[in-house]
């Protein structure tokens, strides 16, 4: 017998819509399905075969963010920061975890300022947690970002998007 790993990627977007759907729906579990084709080359008569994969588990739903505040907590000639304050839901009916966590914030049409947060979030089971992420970046590099803050206060439009590993003593989120 032999363990063969391979890497698997997602597109999130298309899934995430589908969980969507099917949440929608009422569905609170479904069929994961990983469906490949193995091919060795190796020998003198190619050999190919199809493997398929599937089980039954618990509908995963992704976090959502929520930001509640955007604030300069500080000004200063090397060093300018600003605050993020968010809720994070987590909708799922089991507890996870966001590590590895790298953030970009953008404010109006500015330069993407880019952090990462330390550490680990836990996220309890169909709860809200609140969090906060502080951007550190040289003035130079904020001051439109920061006049544009200041001058338009709540009025200013600004998106923030994260990366971060979802961690979970799930199975589905494991090596299930």
């Amino acid at each position: 017998s032999a363990t063969i790993s391979l890497p698997v990627t997602v597109n999130v977007d298309k899934l995430d819509s589908l969980l969507k759907d099917l949440e929608a729906d009422g569905k609170d579990s479904v069929d994961y399905a990983v469906v490949t084709e193995f091919n060795d080359n190796s020998m003198l008569t190619p050999e190919s075969f199809n493997l398929q994969v599937s089980k039954k588990l618990p509908l995963v739903k992704f976090p959502e963010i929520q930001i509640q505040n955007l604030k300069v907590s500080h000004i200063g000639v090397k060093n300018t920061e600003i605050e993020v304050t968010s809720n994070i839901e987590n909708p799922n009916v089991f507890s996870v975890g966001l590590q590895d966590i790298h953030l970009q914030l953008q404010l109006d049409d500015n330069k993407v300022l880019k952090g990462t947060k330390e550490g680990n979030i836990e996220l309890p089971s169909n709860s809200t947690t609140p969090t906060s992420f502080t951007f550190s970046i040289a003035l130079d590099e904020a001051f439109k970002s920061l006049i544009d803050l200041i001058k338009e206060g709540k009025d200013l439009e600004f998106s923030l998007n994260m990366d971060a590993d979802l961690v979970s003593d799930q199975t589905i989120l494991k090596d299930g």
